[in-house]
C-alpha cells in the first residue's frame, strides 16, 4: 500500500509549510489526485486516519478531488476525456495511440485550511 508513504510525504510537506506561518490548527487538507495517479482514495483515507492521531493533524479532515483523464489526440490535436484509460479512440479522427496526456496524472496538495491560534 504505497498510499501510506504518499500520506507521510503529504504530512512532511504540510509540516514544513506550517513552519513558515503563525501557529495554527489544520482543519482540512485537500488533495488533487488524477485518475492515472495510481492512488486508491479509500487507502489514502485509511492512511490519513492511521497517521494523523497524536500529531498536528489530529482532528483534521482529508478531502480528495479526482481529476479526470484528459488527452489531446496525437493526430488531430482534439482534446477529449476517454471513456476508459485503456482504449482512447479519438472521437474526431479515430486515432487510438500516441495521445498527449493533459490531465489525470496529478497528485498535489490543492489546499490546506487552517485556523490561527490566538
Amino acid at each position: 500500500m504505497h498510499e501510506l508513504s504518499v500520506v507521510q510525504s503529504v504530512i512532511d510537506i504540510i509540516k514544513k509549510e506550517l513552519e513558515q506561518h503563525p501557529p495554527c490548527t489544520v482543519k482540512t487538507v485537500t488533495l488533487q489526485c488524477g485518475s492515472l495517479s495510481g492512488v486508491v482514495v479509500d487507502s489514502l483515507n485509511f492512511a490519513w486516519e492511521a497517521l494523523s492521531p497524536n500529531t498536528f493533524l489530529e482532528n483534521s479532515k482529508l478531502e480528495v478531488n479526482i481529476v479526470a483523464l484528459k488527452v489531446a489526440c496525437a493526430e488531430c490535436k482534439f482534446e477529449f476525456e476517454p471513456k476508459n484509460q485503456y482504449t482512447m479512440n479519438c472521437p474526431e479522427c479515430d486515432t487510438s495511440f500516441g495521445h498527449t496526456i493533459l490531465n489525470g496524472k496529478e497528485l498535489n496538495i490543492e489546499n490546506i485550511e487552517v485556523d490561527e491560534i490566538e
